[in-house]
Order: C-alpha cells, then structure tokens, then sequence
C-alpha cells in the first residue's frame, strides 16, 4: 500500500514464516516478525494485519503499527482466526470454528461484527472502504465449488455474485470493482463485477 510492501517468507528455516516489509522510497527490507509463523500481511497507510499462528495453537489477527511497529491482537481465542484484510480503519477476517464466517471491524470501536449469511467454509475475504468480497461454499457443502460474495457494511447487503457450480475463488475489491479467479472451460480465467 503506498510505499510499503509486505509478505511472509521462510527465511528462518523450514516452516518458520515471518513477515518482511520493503520500502520502495528507502530501498531497505525490514523483518517485522519473530515468533515463527505470521502469515498473509495486509498493509493499509500505517497499518498491517497478519495471521499469527506462534502465539499458541490457534492462529490470531494481529495489527501493527509501522511507525511505532506497536503490536496490538484484533482477534484471539481458541477459535482459528485467519486471512485478515485492512482498509482504512476497518478490518476483516473468517473465523474458521464456532459457525464460522466472515468478521469486520471497525478500529474506532475495536468491536467485531458477524457478516450474517456467511458461513464455515468462508475464504481469503478482502475489503475496500465499507465492501467486503469473499468466497465460500454455498450452504458450507464441500461438495459444492465456491462462489464469490459481496457485503456492503452500512446497508447490511449480502450479494452472491456467482451461481454457477463453478470454482470461484480468490476475489478482491477496490472502488467497487470485484474480480476473482473463476473456472471456466476447464481452465482458469479472471472475472469481474
């Protein structure tokens, strides 16, 4: 976002993931993590979010500050909190036990909200402003391939995007135009909404 890159890699050693950051403007890449196994970073202005897994045996949604590089949890628990977003002061994410779903937040209240309609097998959400996207099997049937789904947070509006048995996956969002990758053919192709 900006001026800031952000991923995980394996530079400590088989299946110790860590979060770098590289700043275009400086040039210079900086490790932001050291517990072994942070995963998925979003960068947001200031912000980073991230999936943890080192802090016990359940993976959390953690923010950090780049500025102060001052860590704060957003979502812990004994649930599997992961594929966390930011945008602005909102953030999402899918807890992947206790029913499951997508989760957003707003950072001014620092209360997690339940995206009702989405489900246990939700995925990779992304959000833009106050758009969430995410894709998920329809009524949590594994044996169902996924669609893609749209929320806006003020209205409350769920909309499923696609309806066509077809793997559907991987979507983003930015001003209002989602794309994903969608099965077609046999193959894979990008798709937009």
């Amino acid at each position: 976002d900006g001026d800031k890159i952000a991923w995980s890699d394996v530079r400590g050693g088989q299946y110790v993931w860590d979060i770098y950051e590289y700043s275009i403007s400086s040039g210079q890449t900086t490790r932001l993590t050291n517990d072994g196994y942070s995963v998925i970073p979003a960068i947001s202005g200031n912000r980073m979010v991230w999936t943890d897994c080192a802090q016990n045996d359940n993976c959390d949604v953690l923010m950090m500050d780049l500025t102060t590089l001052q860590q704060t949890a957003l979502a812990t628990g004994i649930d599997e909190q992961v594929y966390a977003d930011i945008s602005g002061n909102m953030v999402a994410w899918v807890n992947q036990s206790d029913g499951g779903g997508v989760y957003t937040m707003d950072l001014n209240t620092m209360q997690p909200h339940r995206i009702e309609g989405s489900g246990l097998s939700a995925r990779f959400p992304r959000i833009d402003g106050s758009t969430v996207v995410w894709d998920q099997h329809p009524g949590d049937d594994y044996n169902i391939e996924s669609e893609i789904y749209l929320y806006t947070i003020p209205t409350q509006n769920l909309v499923r995007i696609t309806n066509d048995n077809l793997r559907q996956s991987y979507p983003d969002v930015q001003n209002g135009l989602v794309v994903w990758t969608g099965e077609s053919n046999g193959s894979y192709d990008i798709f937009s909404y």
